[in-house]
């Protein structure tokens, strides 16, 4: 369900309606022509900005997802969730990929690299994990955070990751 919120210089312009949980995670594409969201039953939504319709449901994860991104150019959905994984989907197909496997606390979140190649994750577990794209092997785990980690990022030649926790302290890492 879509509604459309014009005039009156109402700051909201669209609400896409369709999950049956609560939503937990927002990513847009690139291009801005798409939505990915992630809720609290574990399913993730694809949706067109444009006609505000859901073009694709990815259902795998064992409860709720709590990350969603989207490869720069636009093929692979990453996700990370309750379930202690992180899963890679085909964003046409909605097909899943891969699972990754190795964190022992939830997926807090994720972020793909922008060639495509790595996805690094942050999670309750304290720790930071870099993942090959292709494969789903674990390239590297960081340590240090002393409570969960909550945000993760990646430069865009993916040699540094960001994370924040909520031990107060944002960290630089090197790959």
């Amino acid at each position: 369900v879509t509604r459309n919120l014009t005039g009156a210089g109402h700051p909201c312009i669209k609400i896409l309606s369709g999950h049956s949980a609560g939503v937990t995670a927002v990513k847009l594409t690139k291009e801005g022509d798409r939505i990915c969201s992630g809720s609290n039953n574990g399913i993730i939504k694809f949706w067109d900005v444009e006609s505000g319709k859901c073009n694709l449901t990815m259902i795998g994860h064992d409860g709720s997802v709590y990350a969603v991104d989207i490869s720069d150019d636009g093929k692979v959905v990453f996700s990370g969730g309750n379930d202690k994984t992180v899963r890679s989907w085909d964003a046409q197909t909605g097909v899943l990929r891969l699972t990754m496997e190795g964190h022992t606390n939830q997926v807090n979140a994720v972020r793909a690299a922008p060639d495509g190649k790595t996805v690094c994750s942050g999670s309750g577990d304290k720790t930071v994990r870099l993942w090959d794209a292709s494969t789903g092997v674990e390239i590297k785990c960081f340590t240090g955070h002393t409570w969960v980690v909550r945000s993760v990022d990646m430069t865009l030649d993916g040699s540094v990751i960001v994370s924040g926790s909520s031990d107060k302290t944002v960290r630089v890492w090197n790959v």
